[in-house]
Formats: C-alpha cells, structure tokens, sequence
C-alpha cells in the first residue's frame, strides 16, 4: 500500500476537541460539512437525498422512487434504520469522527467493471469563491473499521472539483472532467485519513463536486481486505471544509449546532491522560446502566455497569492504551454515544 506524504496525513487527535460548536471563528463554505443535518432519517441505501444540502450528479434517490438507482450515494446516520445504521451497517462497520452521520460512495465496481460505474456526492457553497483568492480543501475517508462486506478494494482519482454549474450524470457513468485535485496513488485504509490541500481559485465557483472522474482504463484499484458481499472502492466521507487558506477548519462549523434540548451524555476531562474517566448526563439516571467502549476499529475494550454519584459517573480505563474512542451508555433500548481521546 502507498501513502502520500505531502497530501495525506494520518487522523491526527490533539485538535479534534477543540471544537466549540456555538461559537464561529471561520467561515466552512461547505454546509452540512459533517452530514449532521437530514432532511429524514436514512432508512434504505441510496438514499442520499436524506442529508440537508447534498445531492448526487443524477438526481436520482431512492428514497423518491422505492428502488434502486444508479449513482447513488449512502447516507449513513446513528439513528437510521439498518441497513444505514452506524457503526454497524450493512457494508461494514464505522464510527464517524464527530456526530453521528457520514456519506458513503463508490469510486469502482469490479461487478460493473466493464461500464466504469461511479457515485459522486455535490453541494452549493455557501459563498462563491472569490477569484485569486488561496483555499484551503480538506476532508476524511475511510474504507470501514472492521467486517467488511461491501469493498474491500482501494483506488486512485479520488478527486475535487469546483464549477459554476452544477455537474450532470447520466445514469452510473463517469463525469469525464479535469477535477482540481486528484490523489494519483492508490488509497485504502481502515482508520480515517485526511487529505488537504491548498487550491488558488480560478473562477467564480459556486459547487464543490468529490469522486472518480476518470474511466476504468484511467483507474488503477488493488484488493486489501477479502469482502463477503460486493468487491468495490467504497468509501466513507466526513467533515469536508473549504476556507481561505490560514483559517483551522478544526474549530469551524459552517452551520451553527444548538444546544442540545434532547438527553445528553458529556465525558471530562476530554482529552484523558488520566486513569479516571468522569461522565455527567442530564435527564438521565445513568446510574447501573451498561457502558461500552469501543476503538476506532469498532473493537469492544471496555464493558461495566456505571457507578454514578449524583449526576457524576467515575469509570476507570487504566487499562486502555491511548488512542480514539467511542463511549456508549445503555439504558432500555436507547443509546447514547460520545467519543473520546486517552493521551
């Protein structure tokens, strides 16, 4: 496996939590940049349309015709229904990196090989770019944590490209044009992995378009892992940002989150370099009910029942190594579910 070394960067944890979500210091041209928002909840695959602000280049959603159609993308969400649930799905399992949705697209089919199958996802900018102007493009894929049914391969040409119209697809086939930015190198991996890079602005462009934009005999793909179901690139996208280079994407959000008015679950202190994890909650008593801890590869490593004083909650996690986390709390049949880092 390659890994490119000036645009792709390992997910790097010191700065994910210093995300304060009601207060802006930047502007991220690209709305509903974490999938968070939905216009419904995912109940099927396909179903792209359920997320505010996204859109594929066919207009074709599954959810608007009770069938499948050609190039579309999945809309994954914590509170869909299988099989688009998260982490577990129907594809594989992956736990997003903030929140509690991401998109899925596939960049080759090596069932559909012959026709260069393709899945793009698109959204309007919030502002048009201002021409001359440096922008800083950043966003994460994954290709699943763990027991993956639908991939198993990596591809090339993952790519970015602006417009000032929308892009047009007809049915599955490739959009055959220059993009801005394209990975040349194979990509694949299991964790999440951020590409960014710095573009100069060379037109009024309203719309930021990601996927494949070259044909199967311009596309180079490898198998990394053995699936059960469909052999494809399929990868998982999460928080996308565009902003004018020099601006963190790190503590942004182009749409402002409110408080939450729904039972809520808080870890500290988050980072941990401790051994003693404390969890509060509100409108919730917590107290005897099961929590769960899970890596970043979906791997259960802690399980207990909560030992809770007032509305505080101590777990010890001394024998956690450090890295990225996923705490879930069970009480009846809902969950909570917060994420965590341990230094």
């Amino acid at each position: 496996m390659k890994y490119l070394k000036d645009i792709i960067k390992k997910f790097q944890f010191a700065f994910l939590f210093l995300l304060t979500i009601n207060i802006v210091t930047a502007q991220n041209l690209v709305p509903n940049p974490g999938f968070e928002f939905y216009n419904n909840l995912p109940t099927r695959v396909g179903e792209w349309c359920a997320a505010t602000a996204w859109y594929n280049l066919t207009g074709d959603c599954e959810y608007d015709s009770g069938g499948p159609r050609s190039g579309s993308p999945d809309y994954f969400h914590e509170d869909g229904e299988y099989p688009v649930t998260l982490p577990a799905n129907a594809f594989s399992t992956v736990f997003p990196i903030e929140g509690n949705g991401v998109m899925g697209m596939v960049l080759w089919k090596a069932e559909l090989d012959t026709i260069s199958f393709r899945e793009y996802i698109s959204t309007n900018l919030t502002e048009v770019l201002e021409v001359g102007a440096s922008y800083t493009v950043s966003f994460y894929t994954s290709n699943g944590n763990e027991n993956i049914r639908v991939g198993g391969y990596g591809s090339n040409n993952l790519g970015v490209y602006f417009s000032t119209d929308n892009l047009i697809q007809m049915n599955a086939t490739p959009v055959l044009v220059n993009p801005h930015f394209e990975l040349n190198e194979i990509l694949y991996s299991n964790d999440w992995t951020l590409t960014s890079f710095d573009f100069i602005a060379d037109g009024e462009y309203e719309y930021i378009t990601i996927g494949n934009f070259r044909d199967n005999a311009n596309t180079s793909v490898e198998q990394f892992e053995s699936f059960t179901i469909e052999g494809s690139a399929y990868y998982y996208i999460d928080e996308l940002c565009v902003v004018k280079t020099g601006e963190d994407c790190s503590i942004l959000t182009a749409i402002n989150t409110p408080e939450p008015t729904s039972p809520a679950i808080k870890i500290f202190p988050n980072p941990l370099v401790a051994d003693l994890l404390l969890l509060s909650f509100n409108k919730i008593d917590l107290n005897g009910n099961t929590v769960l801890i899970h890596n970043a590869f979906g791997d259960l490593v802690y399980a207990s029942s909560l030992s809770c004083f007032s509305e505080v909650c101590e777990i010890s996690i001394e024998d956690i190594l450090g890295g990225i986390y996923f705490l879930t709390v069970e009480f009846g049949s809902e969950r909570l579910t917060q994420k965590f880092i341990r230094f």
